[in-house]
């Protein structure tokens, strides 16, 4: 079986627990801080993609971190997919799996250490990387009737707008698993939940977006240097 078939299993889990919503939320534990643990010195994927000032930010008030404990659509998506899925590959799943590299840029030292929502030993030779993201409004291009729970897209559709900082995130993501692991084939893919717009009808679904290439070494030399020498705030 391929993992791509396991995966619309773990959608159609997911989309069953999701239409059990109450009885979910009363099984909830304490809602765990989310702290996404960093080397000294280190950057994180959206840190160098985005705003240097939220770099800044985190290393001058550090209990300012970033924490997820509202019980929000997102929160309830990524942490049923992540219940599912250790379920279905047990120890060979990990979650926020860090994924280290070090780099020299102008002669100078760099460190990132990004974070992989979700990490699957899938066999001896293969591991599978998933970034889950939520967003709220998404247009299908192509349909009219109602949205489909699961899409599959193929690369370099123009079905569905993807944002383009997810899509360099996951390119980047699985360069550091091909750089971490040379000797495993790769598999990364983007798994959005949106509430998606067609034509006529708007509803739930799952879009499911396979990261094809990695980033180029050259590539992301150059968003460092960006991100290095451009200060400015970006959105």
């Amino acid at each position: 079986m391929k993992f791509i078939d396991e995966l619309k299993q773990v959608v159609a889990d997911v989309n069953e627990i999701g239409r059990n919503l109450p009885a979910v939320l009363k099984q909830l534990p304490e809602l765990p801080e989310r702290n996404l643990e960093y080397r000294k010195g280190a950057y994180g994927i959206t840190e160098i993609i985005s705003c240097p000032k939220k770099a800044e930010l985190r290393r001058q008030h550090p209990a300012l971190e970033v924490r997820n404990i509202a019980i929000d659509d997102g929160f309830l998506f990524e942490k049923t997919v992540k219940e599912v899925l250790r379920k279905i590959f047990g120890n060979r799943f990990e979650e926020e799996k860090v994924l280290s590299h070090d780099l020299t840029i102008d002669g100078e030292p760099f460190s990132i250490d990004g974070h992989l929502d979700c990490f699957i030993q899938y066999n001896s030779n293969k591991i599978v990387g998933l970034e889950l993201k939520h967003t709220v409004l998404s247009f299908d291009n192509e349909t009219s009737g109602r949205p489909e729970e699961l899409i599959i897209l193929q690369p370099n559709s123009r079905r569905i707008s993807i944002n383009y900082k997810y899509i360099l995130q996951a390119k980047i993501q699985k360069a550091l698993l091909e750089w971490q692991y040379p000797d495993k084939e790769i598999e990364h893919y983007l798994v959005i939940k949106t509430t998606l717009r067609t034509r006529y009808k708007m509803g739930k679904s799952i879009i499911v977006l396979p990261t094809v290439e990695s980033i180029s070494r050259e590539e992301l030399e150059e968003i460092i240097r960006m991100f290095k020498n451009d200060p400015r705030p970006r959105a």
